[in-house]
């Protein structure tokens, strides 16, 4: 029986940035120079992946998992395999181990965070995990404040409303629920091939 969230196929992947953030923004011109900007829907992030050329046959099971899928009726729990810790610990790994917890919420995207290892250095750029219960976030810092174990940090996009104080927060992984973009699947007739598709979040 297929079980979900599904984890990413394990196959080597030649293409696999990190997530890019779609925000849904329309924008029109009126008088006296004005612009009107709305934002339409939530913020999304969105995954592009392409998998190294490899045999047909190895191909297979990548192809199948994506068919069970379902073009997008089931989720993925995506976690980025080369992303493992923020930039300043590429050399000096450790504090970013430690998992911590969201103490405070203002506005949406000015957290405080607490229950982080006293060394853990975090930056504008580091991404941020959320957890809470079966749901997932992903927060980017643009800034970042304080030390010791207690930090505040504003992150782009806001978390969801359905988070509260407590939610725990990892600093050594990129994981989010989300499921394919329909269509999106797209593989060589060749021999040796390689496949590309996207993901987008998805609450559920």
């Amino acid at each position: 029986m297929v079980a979900t969230p599904r984890s990413l196929p394990a196959v080597a992947w030649a293409s696999i940035p990190v997530p890019e953030l779609q925000r849904f923004v329309s924008a029109s011109r009126s008088g006296e120079r004005l612009a009107n900007v709305v934002e339409y829907a939530d913020p999304a992030w969105t995954a592009s992946l392409t998998t190294k050329a490899i045999h047909q046959l190895r191909m297979r099971p990548v192809s199948a998992w994506w068919k069970s899928l379902r073009e997008g009726l089931r989720p993925v729990l995506y976690r980025h395999p080369a992303y493992v810790c923020p930039a300043a610990h590429v050399c000096a790994r450790g504090p970013e181990a430690d998992a911590g917890y969201v103490t405070s919420i203002a506005s949406g995207n000015i957290l405080g965070l607490g229950g982080l290892a006293a060394g853990l250095v975090l930056a504008p750029g580091d991404f941020l995990s959320f957890k809470q219960g079966a749901l997932t976030a992903l927060g980017q810092i643009v800034e970042t404040s304080g030390n010791g174990s207690t930090r505040t940090v504003e992150i782009e996009p806001p978390l969801p409303r359905a988070f509260v104080a407590g939610a725990q927060v990892l600093f050594d992984r990129i994981e989010l629920l989300m499921r394919p973009v329909p269509g999106s699947w797209s593989e060589d007739p060749a021999t040796v091939r390689s496949a590309t598709f996207q993901l987008i979040e998805s609450r559920l």
